[in-house]
């Protein structure tokens, strides 16, 4: 069995981007990709959850992507029409997938 045969879930992302306005103040806007990635979501278990305590606050998925989508802490993740937040982003040691900590927003 494939990894990709695994993500049987798709997810749209959004990227962040920050710049200043006029009065020199910061804003953020969020970009989504064009089309839904492939994706496995996978809710964390408590003994996950144990693990984590005091690193992420209140994190509810894990998200495995491939590698060939840019992902980065504080992008947003839609899957199902919950928008959820990037607390932790992880490329594999073989560079094959990315691992998502998700918390909803």
């Amino acid at each position: 069995m494939s990894f990709t045969s695994l993500m049987t879930h798709t997810c749209t992302l959004q990227t962040k981007a920050s710049s200043q306005n006029e009065l020199g103040e910061w804003t953020e806007t969020f970009t989504s990709t064009a089309t839904p990635i492939a994706c496995r979501m996978d809710p964390i278990t408590a003994m996950e959850r144990m693990e984590m305590t005091g690193r992420f606050d209140d994190v509810r998925y894990l998200c495995f992507t491939e590698s060939s989508n840019r992902i980065s802490v504080d992008n947003r993740v839609i899957y199902n029409g919950t928008t959820y937040r990037v607390k932790e982003a992880i490329l594999d040691s073989q560079f094959h997938h990315w691992e998502t900590i998700l918390s909803e927003l």
